[in-house]
């Protein structure tokens, strides 16, 4: 009897020499982690170091698979696309830019983003160009079959979750923050979300009008070429008319001037790439979209569901974001060969930031952004880049249809992936949840742990049934209208890099290095290399070890990360608890795992504030029930400390050690520099306690050596220094400047009025400028300068 053959890799054999048991291994777990990295992408947001670092494993892991394959093979098959040496430019000059920044870890989290998109360009170039290859339509369902997801989240977000997380930001933004897990730097993000524009999986709305903007024309591109093919089937034209329904909807409901731009540009190129004639014969049809299009807006308009206000507030986001341009221009102006540094043009923004300008945490525009980051050096490989990516996809030859085999195309594999995507969500950042507060009782948290579940569940759901709704049909000629369309995406993601920040959101920049990967086809002869012993061992072995090395910083940096969330959740029960002694077990208890998480992570700069600001919220005066007294952080004017014990003592150290190595690990950050004059300041006070005194001695035998003292009262001077440093960094900051002024009011400095003269006309001007500025003095810190003006006039002081 006859054998059956035997099952196919999952993308193909290499070489008859590989054995096929290890060739079906290896493809798999490469097929596998490529549809992983790609469905799980849009899925999880990206403000998060160590939740994007299972996305670049995932890319790493099928690196290493296809590496280790060709090293069996004895046979290293390398496509040219024209992208090979822009790619390795712009990595070089990124490697380089991390070993002299100011800030490692951004500087290392964002080289290994960029790392990973280069990954995963490689690996899709070639997993799908090579002979008996993956078919690469197999991810782009898998890319949309996980934009739909993210659409559906949208409109989810649209008439249950923003109405509810509204409410819970006007009740404690704070609180919101934690549980987001979202740091004190992304508090305008949050405040952004209350009006009422969707983000779905993203952390601006802006970033997801770039993903729909970049994902649409090649879905519609595809949508086209299986009608063209004949393609009649009710269940594929429902699904995919809602899915371009729903998108637009999406995109609408961003309220993203750019992305909208962006997108709006892309559909004319589509347009122009279909050809006159094809337009001149379906003229009626294109125009009826376009009015129907047009009057929907309108409609939207008119109800205002779409509201008028932000096209007048076009003009001011243009102003707005001429200053953040600016700052950049002028960051490339000081560093016009190695820039800033890479991922730290947020932490050097204040220093260049025009004096009305707003604060900002990108150049919302990426080409500026890579010129202030990375230099001209930077820029022009940028450049080169994206430059190269199109010139390929716009004049590449289509590759011949004819006797082509049927590619693998591994579905089941493909949903497993996406299955292990959305418990990856569930697992690394809670995606998917129903906003509100549900801790009232126990059966209320048990009650929303079970819905969050079921939303969980009814996105997969979406996810496998949208997949298996787009079958295997083969488009006719294959795929023409497909590959113009991800091309125009192409366009619409360099547009709206102008204006925005997609090439800073991993989700969105991962998912155009894919679209590239997919779109890019081999310009000549691919490079064909015979390896030998030496080498066929060596490419796996270093391999292995620089895979190894990247598990090793996943398993710290997640260990850190879960050892911080621990202790936060700890710190939320002391809050709520009324008996003494579980609080001071629960702060304890909080105190060990934020040892441990900074002893995980030596560059975590923030978690080490957030340490410190617990031990100085241990310091501060108890009430009689055991709760410090009022909400005081390490920066506040009104923070009051106790140091009574040697205990006190310790804890105090503790804090300054915290403080000071978070402003080594972040140079020009401003914000551990204002913490610790903070603390220093309370601990100058005369009522700190009787061993506050010899706590602050260090401190102001430090101080004295880099600065000459201008007063009498010694004891303030650390504090000056600290606040001085922190000034540098952000010069033109009312805040940093009030409290300038008051550190060397109570050293006894004659300059203080002045500093505080300066902080009331720049808060003064800021408000003239734009009454709602996020960088103007509240009521009471407006009395507190003016009361160090009126004291020094009252001595007599000019």
């Amino acid at each position: 009897m006859k054998k059956p053959p035997r099952p196919a890799s999952a993308v193909g054999h290499i070489e008859s020499a590989v054995a096929p048991s290890a060739d079906r291994l290896l493809g798999g777990i490469l097929a596998f982690f490529l549809c992983l990295a790609v469905a799980l992408r849009p899925l999880l947001p990206g403000h998060r170091h160590e939740a994007n670092l299972w996305v670049e494993m995932c890319a790493f892991v099928a690196a290493l698979a296809w590496l280790v394959r060709a090293a069996i093979a004895r046979r290293l098959r390398l496509e040219r696309t024209g992208m090979g040496l822009p790619t390795l430019a712009l990595l070089a000059v990124a490697a380089v830019s991390t070993l002299r920044s100011p800030h490692p870890l951004e500087s290392v989290a964002t080289l290994l983003e960029w790392l990973s998109y280069a990954a995963a360009f490689a690996v899709v170039v070639q997993a799908t160009t090579a002979e008996d290859g993956l078919d690469g339509r197999l991810l782009l369902r898998v890319l949309w079959a996980s934009a739909f997801v993210a659409i559906l989240y949208g409109l989810f977000q649209q008439f249950v979750n923003l109405p509810l997380l509204a409410g819970m930001i006007a009740t404690d933004s704070g609180r919101v923050l934690s549980e987001l897990r979202m740091s004190e730097r992304h508090i305008g993000d949050l405040m952004a979300r209350a009006t009422g524009r969707i983000f779905s999986t993203f952390l601006l709305s802006n970033s997801f009008a770039g993903f729909l903007a970049l994902g649409f024309p090649g879905f519609l591109g595809y949508v086209l070429d299986r009608v063209r093919g004949g393609e009649r089937g009710r269940w594929f034209l429902g699904v995919a008319a809602f899915w371009l329904a729903a998108a637009l909807a999406c995109l609408v409901l961003t309220y993203s001037k750019g992305g909208w731009v962006a997108f709006a540009v892309s559909m004319a190129a589509f347009a122009l790439m279909l050809g006159r004639d094809l337009l001149r014969r379906h003229a009626r049809l294109v125009a009826g979209v376009a009015a129907a299009a047009a009057a929907g807006f309108v409609l939207l308009l008119a109800v205002k569901i779409v509201p008028v206000q932000i096209f007048r507030d076009f003009v001011t986001s243009f102003d707005i974001r001429m200053g953040y341009w600016q700052g950049a221009l002028e960051m490339a102006g000081d560093h016009p060969i190695g820039g800033v540094g890479l991922g730290t043009f947020g932490d050097s923004y204040p220093r260049y930031r025009p004096l009305l300008a707003h604060p900002a945490q990108d150049a919302h525009n990426d080409y500026l952004q890579a010129l202030a980051e990375l230099g001209v050096p930077g820029l022009l490989a940028f450049l080169w880049l994206w430059a190269a990516c199109l010139r390929n996809a716009f004049t590449g030859s289509a590759p011949a249809p004819e006797h082509r085999p049927r590619r693998p195309f591994p579905a089941r594999l493909a949903c497993w992936a996406a299955v292990a995507a959305f418990v990856l969500t569930t697992i690394v950042m809670t995606t998917f949840s129903l906003a509100g507060w549900w801790d009232e009782s126990p059966a209320s948290r048990e009650l929303k742990v079970w819905l969050d579940r079921a939303l969980v569940t009814g996105f997969v759901a979406c996810w496998l049934v949208f997949f298996a709704a787009l079958g295997r049909g083969e488009p006719r000629p294959p795929g023409e209208l497909c590959h113009k369309g991800l091309a125009c995406g192409l366009i619409a993601f360099l547009v709206h890099c102008a204006v925005d920040f997609d090439y800073q959101e991993p989700g969105v920049a991962f998912t155009a290095w894919v679209v590239a990967a997919l779109c890019v086809r081999p310009r000549r002869p691919a490079i064909e290399l015979r390896l030998g012993l030496p080498a066929a061992i060596a490419l796996p072995v270093c391999g292995l070890v620089l895979v190894a090395a990247f598990q090793f910083v996943l398993f710290h940096a997640t260990r850190s990360a879960t050892e911080r969330d621990t202790a936060a959740s700890l710190l939320t029960d002391a809050t709520r608890t009324l008996s003494p002694l579980e609080r001071v077990e629960l702060i304890h208890r909080a105190r060990q795992h934020y040892e441990e998480a900074a002893r995980t992570n030596p560059l975590d700069d923030s978690l080490r504030l957030e340490y410190g600001d617990l031990l100085v919220s241990l310091l501060a005066p108890q009430t009689p029930g055991g709760a410090p007294a009022g909400e005081q952080g390490a920066g506040a004017p009104g923070l009051r400390l106790r140091i009574e014990r040697p205990d006190d003592v310790a804890v105090f150290q503790r804090a300054v050690a915290l403080y000071t190595r978070a402003a080594e690990l972040n140079h020009w950050g401003a914000a551990a520099r204002i913490r610790l004059g903070g603390l220093c300041v309370a601990a100058a006070r005369p009522d700190a306690g009787p061993l506050a005194a010899a706590a602050l001695r260090p401190l102001v035998e430090a101080a004295a050596a880099r600065r000459a003292p201008t007063g009498p009262h010694q004891a303030y001077l650390p504090a000056v220094v600290a606040f001085e440093d922190a000034l540098v960094r952000d010069p033109n900051n009312p805040v940093v400047l009030l409290l300038v002024a008051e550190a060397r009011e109570r050293l006894g400095d004659p300059t203080a009025p002045d500093v505080a003269r300066r902080a009331l006309d720049i808060a003064t001007r800021l408000g003239a400028v734009h009454l709602g500025h996020k960088l103007c003095l509240r009521y009471e810190e407006v009395l507190r300068a003016q009361g160090i003006v009126r004291r020094a006039e009252s001595k007599g002081a000019p």
